[in-house]
């Protein structure tokens, strides 16, 4: 997963201000997946279906 709209780079369990975030969840056998979620000061979770290349 990479959060597109931030710099440094996303790494897991780094605690994020809150604000609206655009995420790609990508996978090398799936197509890739965008999200956008707005983050307040409550953990969030989000569930993605990829799917696979033919």
């Amino acid at each position: 997963m990479r959060i597109l709209n931030i710099m440094p780079s996303y790494e897991p369990d780094m605690r994020l201000p809150a604000g609206k975030y655009q995420l790609e969840i990508s996978h090398p056998e799936y197509r890739s997946a965008y999200r956008r979620v707005e983050v307040d000061d409550k953990d969030i979770e989000v569930r993605v279906k990829l799917i696979p290349f033919e």
